[in-house]
């Protein structure tokens, strides 16, 4: 019984945890200038809008679900979604949702074609270079799950689980080994 209410708790926090979100804004070298729809400014804002909770697509605008500006038909909904939607209003912009593959994410800000991101993008030194971050406002951690009896039963880091074989699941922005 204990060693089931250690999993359940282990697989719990990695549910809660599983994600790290920011977002990356502007170039390095300067800002870009945002669209404007004639009456007000428009804050474009890319994501990949496919991993719920942060952000899905779903059919119909129900729920404060946002259309997607370049997908027809389509809306998009989630944490990320949100955060855009409480920018754009701070900021009194309209807000429009690009949907991006995640190659293009960070070259779509660099390129001028999006002002800024929402997404599970972690901050390296290499994204650094070429975009600004947020400060993160959803920060995960990775765990690896092992049977009590088994010889990587002791590991404390991933050097000690060499040898092991791995399988992994994304749980929006995580995995678990």
């Amino acid at each position: 019984m204990k060693f089931k209410k250690r999993i359940a708790a282990a697989l719990v926090s990695v549910l809660l945890t599983a994600g790290l979100i920011t977002t990356a804004g502007c170039t390095k070298s300067e800002t870009a200038a945002p669209a404007s729809n004639g009456t007000k400014k428009v804050l474009r804002v890319g994501m990949e809008c496919n991993y719920a909770p942060y952000n899905w697509t779903q059919a119909d605008g129900s729920n404060g679900a946002v259309p997607i500006a370049n997908s027809g038909g389509e809306y998009t909904n989630g944490y990320d979604v949100m955060m855009a939607k409480k920018i754009a209003d701070a900021i009194g912009y309209d807000l429009q949702i690009v949907k991006t593959e995640w190659d293009g994410l960070a070259p779509g800000v660099v390129s001028g074609k999006l002002d800024a991101v929402i997404a599970g993008m972690s901050i390296t030194e290499e994204r650094k270079k070429t975009v600004d971050f947020t400060d993160p406002y959803y920060k995960a951690t990775i765990y690896a799950l092992v049977r009590s009896d088994s010889k990587y039963a002791s590991a404390k880091s991933v050097a000690d689980l060499k040898g092991a074989s791995c399988t992994s699941r994304r749980i929006p922005s995580g995995t678990i080994c």
